[in-house]
């Protein structure tokens, strides 16, 4: 636990204790480092709530509290530090509405609030806050419509607001962010149109607004086959002749990654909980998990009680490690000791593609699904061709194929036995809705 004696270090000016295992509350005596610019204290385990003291440290620029096990409602304490230009609450326990006089503190550059338990309406006093570079209020409970007054956040560079409940439409407004590169708006109930202001933001390289109710304008389905096929028949072409498509649509250069802890893993998946598992099969069970660093991640944990289970999981860190093509999963990195062996893989935030063939909630367009088609297609091509000895999957089939924010097809499970052949894979992805 950090001790009440932390209180006696005035003159202190930075104070970093990140993953520590710290435990228990933050003592009130934190409020006597009246001198302190900086405090980071992520990726531990405290708990209740921020001490109402910290509105002491009126010369505090950088607050991290993240990944802890804070709760509570947002501490209006921290709007009384007037030099704050980084706040981070995010991976905590917090809940009630976000409150109002976060927009008085106009010194504040990055806010980092989810994931946590935020409810209710973004407050409209937060497009107060005209230096801001980034805002991030996503995974919350977050609701009613998103107010025009974020549009006046001239300088945001990243703006997310994904997975909450925001109802209503896109402002207008968000066409005056014009240094905005990243804008995250999916899994949400917003509806309407897309704003043509959109146009305006030059500099945006990245835009989701996946699972929403918008409206698209509808392209006669006759147009969009023809399309879709012949841009299918222009790649396949295109790949048998030898010519260059992009360097990016190949493979990264081979990268040996790093390995990571048990314990690591354990405190990303919250003990391997049930809640946060993704599916399993015969060798293996999948787990949600977020890094310390706040990465997500799929955590593939190897049953090794099974027999042949230490074979399977070599022979899978073989392949992938040699394999790398932006059509395929990409492993982050991996766990291996006597009684644990698991794989740290990309997490695919829509899932597999089986689960949406069949979804009462989410209906794949018909160019998502030729886009799917292709995306699997160069994998294979990749696997049979391109890789210097010829890989062949023996398990191809909707639930092996993952999808990314982008519902762009990912070929996963290299080493499950089984079969199915690629063109009947096809036919699924195609005809499960056209019935």
């Amino acid at each position: 636990m950090l001790p009440k004696s932390i209180g006696n270090l005035s003159s202190l000016q930075t104070f970093y204790a990140e993953g520590c295992n710290l435990k228990g509350h933050l003592p009130k005596e934190i409020g006597n480092l009246r001198n302190l610019s900086s405090m980071r204290l992520e990726d531990n385990n405290f708990i209740g709530i921020v001490p109402p003291t910290i509105s002491s440290l009126k010369k505090l620029q950088h607050l991290s509290l993240g990944a802890n096990r804070i709760s509570g409602h947002f501490p209006i304490v921290l709007c009384e530090l007037p030099n704050l230009s980084m706040l981070n609450l995010s991976q905590n326990q917090m809940w009630g509405s976000i409150a109002s006089c976060l927009g008085d503190m106009t010194s504040l550059r990055e806010i980092y609030l989810g994931p946590n338990n935020f409810t209710a309406s973004i407050p409209s006093k937060i497009g107060n806050l005209k230096d801001a570079i980034l805002l991030d209020l996503s995974w919350n409970q977050i609701s009613d419509n998103i107010p025009s007054t974020l549009g006046g956040l001239h300088k945001l560079i990243q703006l997310s607001l994904a997975h909450n409940k925001i109802e209503g439409s896109i402002p207008q407004t968000f066409g005056k962010l014009v240094d905005l590169e990243a804008l995250d708006l999916s899994y949400n109930k917003i509806s309407s149109v897309i704003p043509k202001s959109l146009e305006e933001l030059k500099q945006l390289d990245s835009f989701n607004v996946s699972f929403n109710r918008l409206i698209w304008t509808v392209v006669a389905p006759s147009i969009i086959i023809v399309i879709g096929i012949t841009s299918a028949i222009i790649f396949v072409l295109m790949r048998r002749r030898g010519k260059t498509i992009n360097a990016e649509d190949k493979w990264l250069p081979e990268v040996a990654p790093q390995r990571v802890s048990y314990y690591e893993l354990q405190r990303a998946t919250q003990g391997f909980d049930e809640n946060n598992l993704l599916g399993s099969g015969s060798f293996d069970s999948v787990y949600k998990g977020i890094l310390a660093d706040g990465v997500i991640v799929a955590v593939k944990v190897f049953n090794v009680q099974l027999e042949g289970t230490f074979q399977t999981f070599d022979r899978e860190c073989e392949i992938l490690r040699n394999l790398h093509h932006r059509n395929l999963t990409k492993i982050i990195s991996s766990c291996c000791n006597l009684d644990f062996k698991a794989l740290v893989l990309e997490y695919m935030s829509n899932g597999s593609l089986d689960k949406l063939l069949y979804s009462r909630d989410y209906c794949l367009t018909i160019m998502q699904r030729l886009n799917i088609m292709i995306s699997v297609a160069a994998a294979l091509e990749y696997l049979h061709h391109d890789y210097s000895l010829p890989v062949i999957h023996c398990d191809m089939k909707p639930s092996n194929v993952l999808l990314d924010n982008d519902i762009v097809g990912r070929l996963t499970d290299f080493a499950t036995i089984g079969y199915i052949a690629p063109g009947e894979f096809f036919y699924l992805t195609y005809n499960n809705v056209m019935d």
